[in-house]
């Protein structure tokens, strides 16, 4: 972990950040469960129990949670409606040199995500070249992490196992409600045929009920909520 901190650490040097933090999102009821939490914020500022992505009620998760790219925190309140709460925290970090930084969203399909924070006293460090490398280091540096701490689960040989396009249709449409007639009148295929498409897929994954294997797919990638919904 000591070189890892030493990569994070040189990459701040050079693009003009100070400080990092590396940490799963979760729930703060989860004490017992091991996540990546890595950083060289400031003692008092990590002491500080929202800067901790565990809480989901930190501003920098909640405006990076519908966005595909980082976040500079000079934009977090067009993103989100802060309370008291959220404004106190900002104004803490920033008494603490932590004035302006960019938080890149880690996602990874089928386990928890995390966020990467890169903060500064510079606010030249947080303008565009700053935070597009940050966004280009952070999922590579998350990942190295995760690694490292030894928390990337065993590899589940059923999701990396493609589905058919035929397969994806089915399960689309058995996720949206459809019976397997309904959805063969739409696919222009034999009721039988999605059974045996869907089942192919269950057993694949050892399941017993199509409930669990659409929330399987779902978490391994397969199908999205978009597909669902």
């Amino acid at each position: 972990m000591a070189a890892m901190i030493h990569i994070l650490e040189t990459f701040c040097t050079m693009s003009g950040f100070r400080w990092f933090s590396l940490s799963h999102l979760g729930s703060p009821g989860e004490p017992t469960v091991k996540m990546v939490d890595v950083t060289n914020f400031p003692l008092a500022a990590r002491e500080t129990s929202l800067v901790h992505p565990l809480h989901l009620n930190n501003p920098m998760a909640m405006a990076v949670a519908n966005c595909a790219t980082s976040v500079s925190w000079s934009d977090i309140p067009k993103r989100v409606r802060l309370t008291d709460q959220h404004v106190r925290l900002l104004e803490l970090l920033s008494v603490h040199g932590l004035r302006y930084g960019v938080t890149v969203a880690v996602r990874i399909p089928g386990d928890r995500g995390g966020l990467v924070n890169f903060a500064s006293d510079d606010p030249s460090a947080a303008l565009d070249e700053g935070r597009y490398a940050a966004e280009l280091l952070a999922p590579h540096a998350f990942e190295a992490v995760r690694r490292i701490a030894g928390l990337v689960p065993p590899t589940n040989h059923a999701s990396n196992l493609p589905l058919t396009g035929r397969q994806t249709e089915c399960l689309m449409l058995v996720a949206q409600g459809k019976s397997d007639w309904e959805a063969g009148r739409i696919l222009g295929l034999s009721d039988q045929t999605v059974h045996d498409h869907v089942e192919t897929v269950r057993r694949r994954y050892g399941v017993r009920r199509r409930t669990q294997l659409v929330v399987q797919t779902l978490y391994d990638g397969h199908l999205s909520f978009h597909d669902v919904l």
